[in-house]
């Protein structure tokens, strides 16, 4: 009788260790599955977004951040970017900062992956102050085009540090719900998806191409001096898709077919 306890014992024992290792096995193969889409979730969430009605798009409030983007990351769709291993350095002091370094390719996947698009130039222009030519009068709260005192905002040596968004300064773009779009200038330069053609006409792009193309990037970036600014026109800068550069990056909007949904 003993030896059949011992017996039904280590069957048992036997059992619970399989019952344990299958939980766990489970539970782990869940967590891997569910992580991209916890991630984009998060990704997608962690920014506000702003309707802009008469476009028929909402605005992400804010650049993308090196955080929202090492989500896309950890979730094995983007790429690294530029430059990223100085960042992860100090993660604390950047990792809200504006992701720079992706080229065009790069920035399309990170919107697609959240179900957004690159914006178009028109509807960029729309959202950000009226006239280009007026950026290098937009004080210091309103922009970041100079973070130097007024009365030194001006010369070549007058340009801004690139800073961590939501930094409590004044939206370029308010919402009549009193929502705000931040730092569509100085901060970075913006990829959208309007190619400038040779001829000087734009067409707007559904996807990037392999071979490099003229995309229209405005912002007017923080390495920009304060005289410079708004000389460019009202296309603002064209860059090669395949650039990497540490005064580009991305903002993301959604179309109204899927807010509505």
């Amino acid at each position: 009788l003993e030896r059949e306890v011992a017996t039904l014992r280590q069957r048992n024992l036997r059992q619970l260790i399989i019952l344990v290792l299958t939980i766990s096995v489970t539970l782990v193969a869940l967590i891997l599955v569910a992580q991209p889409y916890v991630l984009r979730y998060r990704a997608a969430n962690d920014v506000p977004l702003v309707a802009v009605p008469e476009l028929g798009v909402a605005f992400e409030a804010y650049e993308v951040t090196n955080e929202r983007y090492r989500w896309c990351m950890d979730a094995n769709v983007c790429d690294t970017p530029e430059g990223f291993r100085q960042v992860r350095d100090d993660w604390l002091a950047n990792r809200l900062k504006p992701v720079a370094g992706i080229d065009a390719a790069e920035a399309m996947d990170f919107c697609h992956w959240l179900g957004r698009e690159l914006p178009t130039l028109d509807e960029w222009l729309a959202a950000a102050p009226p006239q280009f030519e007026q950026w290098s009068e937009l004080g210091p709260n309103e922009a970041l085009l100079c973070r130097l005192p007024d009365e030194l905002c001006s010369g070549q040596e007058a340009t801004a540090a690139l800073t961590s968004v939501g930094a409590g300064r004044r939206s370029q773009y308010a919402a009549a719900d009193g929502a705000g779009i931040f730092d569509l200038v100085g901060s970075i330069s913006e990829w959208t998806r309007t190619q400038l053609n040779d001829d000087a006409t734009t067409t707007d792009i559904e996807a990037i191409p392999l071979e490099p193309v003229n995309l229209v990037t405005p912002g007017e970036h923080f390495r920009i001096p304060v005289d410079e600014a708004g000389l460019y026109g009202r296309l603002g800068v064209t860059t090669r898709s395949e650039s990497r550069s540490d005064a580009y990056g991305i903002r993301c909007v959604e179309r109204a077919t899927r807010l509505i949904e």
